[in-house]
């Protein structure tokens, strides 16, 4: 499937609009909530690599698509 139609225009996979970008989305919990679990969950941490790694942890088995961001608001559970 190519979702690039010409310079600037690209296909979304998930609704086929015709769009100016394509993003990353989320399914499920989006990265601002795993983050903000993982800083409440680790109140005294202050080394940033360690709670990137934790971080790292939580996204193992999440499903990353690529859509528009209109699909990418329906995405996430956080509404």
């Amino acid at each position: 499937m190519n979702v690039k139609l010409e310079k600037g225009i690209w296909n979304c996979p998930q609704c086929s609009e015709n769009v100016s970008r394509l993003t990353c989305a989320h399914v499920g919990k989006p990265v601002c909530k795993i983050i903000d679990k993982v800083l409440e969950e680790n109140p005294n941490e202050d080394n940033i690599c360690k709670l990137d790694i934790i971080v790292q942890e939580r996204h193992k088995g999440a499903i990353i698509v690529i859509c528009c961001d209109d699909c990418n608001s329906f995405l996430d559970d956080s509404k």
